[in-house]
């Protein structure tokens, strides 16, 4: 590392750049991490924070292989089916034990399920498995054995392959095939049997468009002889080993990202209901928050957060706890809807807070399904936001309670803010409640943190993609800015009506990038500052 130099940054690129696996030590064998930023100009790009004027080693190895082996067993292939077997078979005799594993998916009539659990690099389980399979199957549809084994190889870390035999004569759904591509990218090796006298030129471009997607190989085959051939020339590609080209240069630093949602801070399209814990443990004077009754704090979080909503937030007030005491007859389902699902109305809603009692028991199993009733026949995405300091004391299951409403068809998602929870059990149990509901658990010990859990949930997460589609960040709107270094990257803001993408996110050193999103009447907006512009 030359003098002054702190970062330094490798650039890989090359026919095999997407298989390498890099590592940096210093001079004493110590590991120095190496992160992996966006792709520049075709090339992957990694940095490390290093001491000006020390020596270090950089070891680049290949990754282990993952191979999932395909193949149609449709009717119009019934012929060449022993043909496909023993070529399967002769691969399988030839795998490299520690340098790649494999799998077996025949196309199936169900769900493409792979003949094996668990990947193996040992020919003799993986002829047993393909001796014990009853060959009953008799699907052709291509693309969802491709989905099935991308699936599968997902799982996988470092470098992915399919082998793949069919004619292709298949219809399945492209979309979900593509995406998972997009997603996944192994390698393919489309291995064609050439059968049908007419449309041969479509099912060859479907072959050849898969076997495109990561340099893969398309070939085509009639007799065992061609198969035999295509074989040998995918696994000679699939074990090739790995050239690149490898440039060190001095990086440039981070810049950071916003994104900022500009109507509020809202779910943006959801429609709101609120869930307060006016239990009497909510009074306590044992277990005070900064010197004052824990529903005091609630509601003085509650007013300022009704204070952030849009204005054309869909908005509902449910409350338990606080109109029986604990022990009387029916506390168990002592929950009321204050504020009906409606127009924002902050007046209103500050009405109902601030006559709001901490009384009675915690029945959250019960006022979540009662919230289930309040947002039935509503339309559009739901967000239920459940605010507690304690556990359900009515014997009910939460997380149960939040199943049974996704059973029900109702779009809801669940974020529950646990606020001065001390057993580690409520904790998890409230966690697993909001998983339940695809939502988020947040643990607040204090007013400041109750106040931002209440706007996390009711932020809109968003992800960060580099220049391959890979996640390098993620966060919340309306939250502080990230570093990210220099390149371009995509943003994700996943709202409730359906996923925001803007592309081209330009990051540069040392200035601040801003993605602002705002609804307007024909639809929303999308804004992004020029961090190359003069300051």
């Amino acid at each position: 590392a030359p003098d002054g130099m702190a970062r330094l940054e490798f650039g890989f690129d090359g026919a095999g750049a997407e298989r390498l696996i890099p590592a940096l030590q210093d001079s004493a064998g110590k590991a120095v991490e190496l992160v992996e930023g966006a792709e520049i100009e075709g090339a992957r790009v990694f940095h490390a924070e290093v001491t000006p004027g020390e020596s270090y080693l950089l070891r680049v190895r290949e990754a282990r292989r993952s191979i999932m082996i395909a193949w149609d067993n449709s009717g119009s292939v019934g012929d060449y089916h022993a043909t496909m077997y023993r070529a399967i078979t002769r691969f399988v005799d030839d795998i490299r034990p520690g340098l790649e594993v494999v799998n077996l998916l025949p196309f199936r009539n169900g769900a493409p399920v792979p003949l094996l659990e668990n990947w193996t690099d040992d020919p003799l389980a993986l002829k047993q498995a393909l001796g014990a399979y009853d060959r009953k199957d008799g699907s052709s549809d291509s693309e969802k054995t491709l989905v099935g084994a991308m699936r599968k190889l997902a799982e996988r870390q470092g470098n992915r392959g399919i082998v793949f035999l069919t004619d292709a004569n298949s219809g399945g759904d492209s979309a979900s095939m593509w995406q998972m591509f997009h997603e996944v990218r192994p390698r393919v090796f489309a291995l064609e049997l050439q059968l049908a006298e007419e449309k041969v030129a479509h099912f060859q471009d479907l072959m050849q468009d898969w076997a495109a997607v990561n340099n893969g190989h398309y070939a085509v085959f009639r007799n065992q002889a061609d198969l035999d051939v295509a074989f040998d020339r995918a696994a000679c590609l699939l074990r090739r080993p790995a050239e690149y080209r490898v440039a060190l240069r001095r990086g440039p630093g981070p810049g950071n990202l916003s994104v900022v949602w500009k109507q509020g801070k809202a779910m943006a399209g959801a429609t709101i209901e609120l869930i307060l814990d006016a239990s009497g443990s909510m009074r306590s004077r044992k277990n005070k928050v900064g010197g004052k009754l824990k529903i005091d704090v609630a509601k003085d979080v509650m007013r300022e957060i009704i204070g952030l909503l849009p204005d054309d937030s869909q908005v509902g007030l449910r409350v338990y706890g606080h109109r029986k005491k604990e022990g009387s007859k029916g506390d168990c389902q002592d929950s009321q809807l204050v504020v009906r699902i409606g127009d924002l109305d902050r007046k209103k809603l500050l009405a109902a807070v601030k006559k709001i009692k901490a009384l009675g028991t915690t029945p959250i199993a019960y006022s979540l399904q009662q919230a289930g009733k309040d947002l039935k026949g509503v339309k559009g995405p739901k967000l239920i936001v459940l605010i507690t300091d304690g556990k359900e004391e009515c014997k009910a299951d939460p997380a149960a309670a939040v199943k049974e409403l996704r059973d029900q068809g109702i779009d809801v998602r669940v974020d529950i803010v646990g606020f001065a929870l001390a057993e580690e059990k409520v904790k998890e149990d409230m966690l697993r409640a909001a998983e339940a509901g695809g939502g988020r658990f947040f643990d607040a010990q204090d007013r400041d943190a109750l106040a931002a859990a209440i706007r996390k949930t009711l932020a809109m997460p968003f992800e960060v993609l580099d220049g391959r589609g890979r996640q390098v960040a993620a966060g919340l709107t309306d939250q502080d800015a990230m570093d990210l270094y220099q390149g371009d990257y995509s943003v994700i803001v996943r709202t409730a009506k359906g996923d925001i993408t803007v592309r081209d996110v330009r990051v540069v050193e040392g200035r601040a990038t801003e993605v602002m999103l705002a609804r307007e009447e024909d639809g929303i907006k999308v804004k992004v500052s020029d961090p190359g512009a003069p300051e």
